[in-house]
């Protein structure tokens, strides 16, 4: 992974840029105000028309942040609804959250929490990896694909997670899968994958502790509101370090 920096000499801003497989993630530090949301808009909008469909913006070293910072935010969030392009922010500390919910918009902005347990130089960096089967019968379908699920850990903390979708019997192309935002723990130890909405994706998803194990979760896809969940069976198929 590399990372590029843009920064104001002598002033109190500077711009990450950290592109991370299929994710590029962008981290301002310092204030964002009148002064500086145009870098991180300016920033955002050329990754996105470089090619990146998945931003993640980073709010972890924001010091400051006004009314014209939350007028960004919400702007990122109305051009990735309508231009299909997908945003997550990581929640920034107390103070800047607090501008959000004064400004009675935090259920708008698809936020991220920040993990409990951030990382730290020389940490193991894990990839859990599961593997679905999905059997469709339908008046508009027939046949099955595969899905796998990609969870990332440092520790027992998910920070990351993945699914994608693919072919298994080349009758049946594989419908294009949802995105997971966030990843909730239940008090049952499970997870609550959810998408940008928090409408759970996978509910009660169980990990694995070693490869082979099985199970079975409750999964809603994308657009099938109305509709039964279906329950799905999984399996862990690989755990690796990733760094």
């Amino acid at each position: 992974m590399s990372a590029t920096q843009d920064h104001d000499v002598g002033a109190q801003f500077h711009l990450d840029v950290e592109p991370e497989r299929d994710v590029v993630r962008v981290r301002p530090s310092g204030d964002v105000d009148i002064a500086t949301a145009d870098r991180i808009r300016t920033q955002v909008e050329d990754l996105v028309s470089g090619g990146f469909s998945r931003v993640v913006v980073d709010l972890r070293a924001v010091s400051f942040l006004d009314s014209t910072g939350v007028r960004l935010v919400l702007e990122l969030v109305q051009s990735a609804n309508s231009a299909g392009w997908q945003l997550a922010v990581v929640e920034g500390p107390p103070n800047v959250q607090r501008v959000f919910e004064i400004a009675g918009v935090s259920s708008m902005v698809p936020f991220l929490k920040a993990t409990a347990v951030p990382y730290r130089e020389g940490e193991d960096v894990m990839r859990e990896t599961y593997e679905f089967r999905v059997d469709i019968d339908q008046p508009w379908a027939h046949g099955t694909y595969g899905m796998r699920l990609e969870l990332y850990l440092i520790g027992d903390n998910v920070v990351a997670a993945n699914v994608n979708a693919y072919p298994t019997d080349g009758a049946l192309a594989p419908p294009e899968v949802p995105v997971i935002f966030f990843a909730d723990e239940k008090s049952d130890g499970s997870l609550s994958l959810q998408g940008y909405d928090h409408a759970a994706i996978f509910d009660g998803f169980a990990r694995k502790a070693s490869v082979g194990g099985a199970g079975t979760v409750s999964w809603m896809p994308e657009g099938a509101s109305g509709t039964a969940a279906q329950t799905l069976a999984y399996h862990l198929t690989e755990i690796k370090k990733m760094n």
